[in-house]
């Protein structure tokens, strides 16, 4: 046997192995391993000084459309606008729109933010 297989065996004996020790360790816990959370963290939208809810995007990218203007009434949920083709930024609460931030074909970082609402 050359030396290359034998490290190529030894390698591959040591990688059984420390499967075998994650599963154990893993079948030994009481409480259920998530892998994979579907649901996002659920945060209380961010406010400015005089209490109105600021919108900001959940990822960046351009702002291709904006469905809403100052002055609008929207509800909790409903597409204010879209990154790209088809992301959409909803309202994080039922209220009236008092300033639009943000143009189309702007490139929109998490930071920026795209509009106000003031809440019911």
């Amino acid at each position: 046997m050359s030396f290359k297989t034998v490290v190529k065996l030894a390698v591959g004996a040591a990688a059984v192995c420390a499967g075998a020790l994650a599963y154990r360790k893993l079948k030994d816990k009481k409480e259920p391993v998530t892998v994979w959370d579907d649901e996002p963290e659920k945060k209380e939208p961010e406010k400015d000084e005089q209490g109105n809810v600021v919108v900001h995007v959940d990822i960046p990218g351009i702002l291709t459309q904006i469905f809403v203007k100052a002055g609008d009434h929207v509800n909790k949920g409903d597409t204010l606008a879209l990154i790209g083709n088809n992301l959409p930024v909803e309202a994080p609460v039922s209220g009236t729109v008092l300033e639009v931030k943000a143009e189309t074909n702007t490139m929109v970082s998490t930071d920026d933010d795209i509009m106000t609402i003031q809440a019911e």
